[in-house]
């Protein structure tokens, strides 16, 4: 269990996710690229129209802290 919450906390912090974005984050919320992945996160704190934003996370320089590697493995 502690080498998902590490994984989440890596995308979290890459991310720069909230909590309660970070727990609500669902497998087909993620996508990945060639270029890393893509996030849609569905509703946030700041999201006043309720549509949701999409963010993406590039790939990290070094595979032990790269957040896309980290979500590939999980």
């Amino acid at each position: 269990m502690a080498d998902l919450r590490d994984r989440a906390l890596l995308l979290g912090y890459a991310g720069a996710l909230r909590r309660a974005e970070l727990v609500a984050v669902a497998r087909e919320h993620v996508s990945f690229t060639p270029e890393g992945l893509r996030l849609q996160i569905p509703r946030s704190k700041t999201d006043t129209t309720g549509q949701g934003a999409e963010l993406g996370i590039p790939r990290g320089s070094k595979a032990e802290t790269c957040p896309v590697q980290a979500m590939v493995e999980a």
